[in-house]
């Protein structure tokens, strides 16, 4: 049995980077006692497969994994141990079964951004094409015609992940 778990990462926790955000559940779930399937090979790990990279620096409204599970458990069970064992900046939003064929990394469309510090703020949507994305901190460089140093100094927030469906 599969679940998606969507969860936030707010606050100080969006300086994490991509790694240690999957270093983070690993310990989360095992925390949290749950039954999670393990790799097999030399260095086994949990079976945990993380979403598009968030860049560092960015909060997130929803970030997506994937948890492997050995033994089906009831879902508001799961999201108990889960909610329980998290750190806060990282809140769980929801779990459900995963359904769907294909990798979040791969069924990635497209990326969606809140930009705030600007005169207004802005929403940005960046295409997702053979599992690459325009770099966010270059783009907006380019698309609000301000220097690097300026970019880092907005608040950016990912609002959406689009999923091409594979039926």
């Amino acid at each position: 049995m599969k679940l998606i778990i969507r969860y936030q990462k707010k606050g100080p926790l969006r300086f994490v980077s991509h790694l240690d955000t999957e270093r983070l559940w690993r310990r989360v779930v095992r925390r949290a006692l749950l039954p999670v399937a393990i790799s097999a090979g030399f260095s086994p790990k949990e079976k945990i497969e993380m979403g598009y990279p968030l860049p560092v620096g960015v909060e997130s409204e929803g970030e997506d994994l994937i948890l492997e599970m050995l033994d089906p458990l009831p879902i508001p069970g799961v999201a108990e141990r889960l909610t329980a064992a998290l750190p806060e900046g990282i809140p769980l939003v929801s779990a459900l079964p995963y359904l769907e064929k294909g990798s979040l990394f791969h069924r990635t469309s497209g990326l969606s951004y809140r930009v705030e510090g600007l005169s207004q703020d802005k929403i940005v949507t960046l295409a997702v094409e053979n599992g690459r994305s325009p770099k966010l901190w270059e783009y907006l460089s380019r698309e609000f015609n301000l220097p690097p140093e300026e970019v880092k100094l907005l608040k950016v927030t990912r609002i959406g992940i689009q999923y091409k469906d594979y039926g």
